[in-house]
């Protein structure tokens, strides 16, 4: 705007505060006032000058001046409003929003600080919706420009859910703060905060609802992600409902809680919803606005359940009942457009007789009436107004052949109505919906000449022929996703005729339906109880395998019944089926059957206290899988290119690869130039599905930093890779850190292995290109979370205890410096940690961390001072008793070993606070014999055992570590305590408590008698 104008206005402005001023003792926000009616008048531009010399005004106060910032959002966001060019719009929202975040972080006592966040979540969401609109509006041939839109509304919703999360802490916090009871009763002030704040609070949990059912729509259409969001969104609706009952958002909660169970396709549970408000009293305009949206929603669902008589009545009812002007407001006219729609739908019914006429007549009257108004539905109207007068040409068939020539032509017609409306998508929007109208109306005409074609059948009918009007209806049954109907036809011609032409093809047809409805039925009822669709599945999978052995229908048939045979864990029979296909053909089996072994032996060893330790045949398992991985990577090889079944099966061989150890052989095969899960990704980022991106980046830097020397420069890009690929997921941040947790955990064990095989340079190496991993953790947003930040020291623990000399101290000198920060952190604020428990297991390490470097009589107090307050934590005891003995050991002090083992610092009740090894074990075997009594076979008694036997083991080892520093009679005495010790637990527990125990205690003694020999 020139400045001539802004400064007329400037002179307008003080003409009107002078009269504001003089007719009050207690002028009001004078800038303010101004700076509102600049807005109201749409002179944003004005608006934002004025916030540039706002400081220069006499007028502006103090107040005023320090939320510049969130009035200059408040304008940005007007500008936004107003902006016809949605690019500069989406740029002047984002702004805003800035604006807005960074105002509420830093003035957090400010009363503008909770509007601040509530127009951030709306700004947000706002600019989500609007990527959402550009993604539909784009041509079908732009499929990854779609996607990749959807995928950065996705990751606004989540930042608007993250800041309405803050928004409501934020009331929550300050209606905490108020007074409560006769005090607020009292303070008007306070009351009107309260409302205010109340207020803000339901629109918050609202737009926190409708965020989860808005990013649903970012998802495919029913895929199991968007069921998920909308899952969580109708509960949430459904909580809010009930919290505000009776009240208008609780109302809309309600009507938002149908729409989240319609979009999943749940519509009897939708109609419930909408039921109980439109059962309401017809109250003011705005609940009539509430209940129009209903109605609305009850036709579609209505109609997708076929109840057309039921939703024609209601939505009749409602337009008749509409008040004055009602009748053309969008909520109206959605209701007529759907009630048209429903005529619409019951003229496609074959049991509508006589009432086609009416019907058809009334949809395109309620369509001329929406097509008059602008509005949602104006184009669609319009659209169907052309198509409602297309007639399909209807023919006399008194024959099979006239009516199989019939049919014939309306399949072709059918094609080119769907083709041209494929083609229109992109260079005539308006003609789709006429033209795929064209196409159903087509495809039903066939199916209803080729049914009539069948009971026209006499002798004289060629036998082709009436395989093909067979074949014909058995497809069109397909594509209606008449399943049952498909399988059944395809099923029959496969068998009765299978020297025909139309054999293989129709046994394809029904080969892919009872797939379908097996799946179909899982989806149902995941009880295992489908044995019919098995067996349907089955024996045409066998029937084309058996007919048609060399053909491509044959391998997907018999990968089919692989799959069957993997599903229900019949993986010898998978085996045996395996060896039917034609090595050439081997490869998705082969690949399919090695992972579900290798997924077998994870599951197995991953928990060695349950079935693991029952399988004596574990190994074989991860033999085998190896076995089928390679050789189905190798026959991939021979492939063209690999299927998405295919490229996981080598992704599976990978992560094999780097369970063995043969990391080189891995990083080969993710960068294989055919079919490495790394080169496919890299070619077809956007293509490959997220969760397969993502493990192949896993694997990836896993590979790269343990090659023999690490490749840190390829790890590094990795990473970048790897939190690109997850940016646009939701809870991002979380998901990414727990990635590289799970990595750093696999690198850890990897490490003590390396460690322990005497290969202590390449540990060194592997620990040196894990530190970049843990870098990336600490310096990401959610790096300073308790947990987080108690996993990288407990890793720098780890590296320092699986490491030795100066490696070592620095890892260790590192986790003592993160624990002691951790507590003294959750000593000012009790809520930096989870619970008490969290803060006591830090306490515990830091002890461990102590005791690694030596520092005996530090971690010593540590854990006397948690003992203190937990006496009978039995690791914490272990760990105490461990720390005496290394004390004693190292400093050769003989008085620490033999608090070791009796254990020392007596309480009250004479009691030691410290146990020792020899009442721990006494503790441990009573624990054991009672948790056996329960349950013999439980994780629980296998620890118990396991503590026993190494406090045990340990108080003899005491003795012997005594007897050295001792020296003379004394040290035979404590030499032969420890001998008879080792022997009793022989003669009582011939296995020693197992095979580690065993060994241990059979080279003490031999240390023992060594000894004595001297």
């Amino acid at each position: 705007m020139p400045r001539a104008r802004l400064w007329s206005c400037c002179v307008f402005l003080l003409l009107t505060l002078t009269r504001l001023a003089s007719a009050a003792d207690s002028p009001p926000d004078l800038a303010a006032k101004f700076l509102e009616g600049l807005r109201q008048r749409g002179w944003n531009d004005v608006a934002i000058e004025y916030l540039d010399h706002a400081a220069d005004d006499p007028l502006a106060t103090d107040e005023f001046l320090d939320r510049i910032d969130y009035e200059r959002a408040v304008t940005q966001a007007s500008q936004a409003k107003n902006s016809v060019d949605e690019k500069q719009r989406l740029f002047l929202l984002a702004q805003a929003t800035t604006r807005f975040q960074k105002f509420a972080k830093s003035h957090r006592d400010s009363p503008y600080a909770v509007e601040s966040l509530g127009h951030a979540g709306k700004l947000l969401t706002e600019q989500a919706l609007l990527l959402l609109a550009q993604a539909d509006r784009l041509p079908a041939r732009a499929q990854n420009d779609r996607k990749q839109l959807k995928q950065t509304a996705r990751t606004t919703f989540s930042e608007a859910t993250a800041t309405v999360e803050t928004l409501l802490e934020s009331c929550q916090r300050e209606l905490d703060s108020l007074p409560k009871g006769v005090a607020l009763q009292n303070d008007p002030e306070s009351r009107a905060t309260r409302q205010r704040l109340q207020t803000r609070q339901a629109e918050a949990r609202f737009l926190s609802a409708n965020l989860l059912f808005e990013t649903a729509r970012t998802y495919a259409r029913r895929s199991e992600d968007s069921k998920k969001n909308l899952a969580q969104a109708s509960n949430a609706f459904a909580k809010l409902s009930k919290d505000y009952d009776r009240k208008l958002v609780g109302y809309f909660g309600l009507l938002y809680q149908g729409r989240c169970d319609q979009e999943a396709g749940k519509f009897k549970a939708a109609l419930e919803s909408y039921d109980t408000l439109v059962s309401q009293p017809s109250r003011n305009a705005e609940f009539r606005i509430l209940m129009s949206r209903a109605y609305r929603r009850r036709a579609e669902c209505l109609r997708e359940l076929g109840r057309y008589d039921q939703a024609i009545g209601e939505c009749r009812d409602w337009l008749s009942d509409a008040r004055g002007e009602e009748r053309r407001k969008p909520e109206w006219l959605a209701v007529a457009f759907r009630l048209a729609e429903v005529y619409e739908a019951k003229l496609k019914d074959p049991e509508t007789q006589g009432e086609t006429g009416r019907l058809r007549a009334d949809a395109r009257k309620l369509y001329r009436d929406i097509a008059k108004h602008g509005g949602e539905f104006q184009s669609a109207a319009r659209t169907a107004l052309a198509s409602t007068g297309t007639k399909i040409q209807k023919v006399a068939a008194n024959s099979f052949g006239e009516a199989f020539a019939a049919g014939k032509e309306a399949l072709e017609q059918m094609n080119s109505s769907k083709l041209a409306a494929k083609l229109a998508k992109d260079n005539n929007p308006e003609a789709v919906e006429d033209l795929q109208s064209q196409a159903e109306q087509n495809q039903k005409a066939a199916r209803g000449y080729f049914q009539k074609s069948l009971r026209l059948v006499d002798e004289e009918t060629p036998l082709e022929d009436l395989l093909a009007a067979r074949y014909y209806l058995c497809w069109l049954c397909w594509e209606e996703g008449r399943l049952n109907d498909a399988a059944v036809l395809g099923d029959f011609v496969a068998r009765r005729y299978s020297e025909s032409k139309y054999a293989p093809v129709a046994a394809r047809l029904a080969l892919a339906a009872y797939e379908k409805l097996l799946n179909q039925a899982k989806q149902a009822d995941d009880s295992g109880g489908h044995q019919f669709e098995t067996e349907q599945l089955t024996n045409i999978a066998q029937l084309i395998i058996t007919r048609w052995p060399d053909s491509t229908d044959a391998s997907t048939a018999m990968n089919l019944l692989i799959n069957l045979a993997l599903g229900q864990g019949r993986h010898a029979d998978a085996e045996q089926l395996l060896e039917k296909l034609p090595a050439e053909r081997r490869a998705a089996a082969e690949l399919s059957l090695g992972g579900s072994m290798w997924n077998r032996y994870l599951r197995l060893t991953s928990n060695q206290s349950g079935a693991a330790a029952k399988d004596k045949d574990i190994a074989q398992w991860k033999k085998r899988a190896s076995d089928l991985l390679t050789s189905g990577y190798e026959h991939l090889q021979e492939k063209a290119k690999p299927s998405v079944a295919e490229t996981t099966g080598v992704l599976y061989f990978v992560q094999l690869l780097l369970s063995q150890g043969e990391f080189d052989q891995a990083v080969r095969v993710l960068e294989d130039p055919k079919v490495g899960p790394l080169t496919l990704v890299k070619k077809n980022n956007r293509r490959q599905r997220p969760e397969f991106v993502s493990e192949t980046y896993k694997a990836a830097l896993r590979a790269y930093v343990s090659v023999d020397p690490p490749r840190r420069d390829q790890a590094q890009q990795m990473m970048e890779a790897l939190e690109a690929a997850v940016s646009d997921q939701p809870d991002a941040q979380r998901r990414l850190t727990n990635i590289y947790v799970s990595l750093g955990l696999q690198l850890q064990r990897q490490i003590k292995e390396l460690s322990a095989a005497g290969k202590k340079e390449t540990a060194r190496a592997v620990a040196a290109s894990f530190e970049d991993l843990l870098k990336r953790v600490t310096q990401r947003s959610d790096g300073n979370d308790w947990k987080i930040r108690n996993w990288i020291a407990q890793t720098n623990l780890q590296l320092g205890e699986g490491l030795e000399g100066e490696d070592a101290a620095r890892y260790l000198s590192q986790a003592e410096s993160i624990y002691r920060e951790m507590l003294a952190e959750a000593k000012k604020e009790t809520n930096t940690a989870p619970n008490a428990m969290a803060v006591l297991g830090v306490k515990k390490r830091l002890g461990d961390c102590l005791q690694a470097q030596e520092k005996f009589s530090e971690a010593f107090e540590q854990y006397t001072q948690i003992l203190a307050e937990k006496p009978n934590m039995l690791e914490l005891q272990q760990a105490t008793a461990m720390a005496l003995q290394k004390w004693g050991a190292t400093q050769k002090e003989e008085v620490k070993l033999e608090q070791a083992i009796l254990g020392t610092q007596p309480q009250k009740d004479k009691k030691n606070l410290v146990w020792g090894w020899l009442r721990l074990a006494k503790v441990a075997d009573f624990a054991q014999k009672k948790s056996a009594s329960k349950s013999p076979n439980s994780s629980q008694v296998a620890k118990y055992r396991d503590i026993y036997f190494a406090a045990r083991y340990n108080a003899a080892k005491a003795r012997f570590l005594a007897s050295q520093i001792a020296g003379g009679a004394e040290g035979k005495k404590h030499q032969q305590t420890a001998r008879r010790s080792v022997l009793s637990m022989k003669r009582l527990y011939p296995d020693l408590g197992g095979p580690r125990w065993k060994q241990k205690f059979n080279q003490l003694l031999q240390q023992i008698e060594t000894q004595s020999k001297k």
